[in-house]
């Protein structure tokens, strides 16, 4: 969270069993951070707790839950916008001559980075998966490998293709 004033207000103390109230001073520190980082563990540590006690208040807690939420899925947006960034934008990386003088720079996108972005986009269309089907009949053991989804415009094979039925 970029805007301090955008920042979660801190909910007031909630009584625990026996009446104790619980400090919910450190929740707004808390969200900002996995907002940032979302890293349960390091929002936690920079508040002075433990990522067990920030799951209990989660629990304990459906406003804290909800605010977490947001700032889960804020810290995904902008892991999301890196991968982007770095896909399709690329980095500047310099290029050097043999006698290691500076000699112009050139763009480095990740194809990888773009198949993780094509394949949570579209599952359907850049899916990896497969599925593996086998049979034994007369002509012995046939395995056939399919794409869980085949590409647009081809065929999945059936296992009876290879045999003439």
């Amino acid at each position: 969270m970029s805007d301090p004033s955008q920042a979660p207000q801190a909910t007031p103390p909630r009584a625990r069993r026996g009446g104790e109230q619980r400090d919910t001073s450190w929740h707004p520190k808390f969200l900002e951070n996995l907002a940032e980082f979302g890293i349960v563990s390091h929002a936690a540590q920079a508040c002075g707790h433990n990522r067990a006690t920030a799951y209990r208040h989660r629990k304990d807690d459906k406003e804290f839950a909800a605010l977490w939420d947001d700032a889960d899925a804020e810290a995904s947006d902008v892991l999301e916008m890196e991968i982007r960034r770095r896909a399709v934008d690329g980095d500047e990386r310099p290029i050097f001559s043999k006698d290691g003088k500076k000699i112009g720079t050139i763009v480095e996108r990740s194809d990888r980075l773009i198949m993780f972005l094509a394949q949570a986009r579209n599952p359907k269309r850049f899916s990896q998966r497969h599925q593996l089907e086998h049979s034994t009949g007369q002509g012995g053991l046939q395995i056939n490998l399919i794409p869980a989804v085949p590409p647009q415009g081809i065929e999945q094979p059936s296992a009876t293709d290879d045999k003439g039925e």
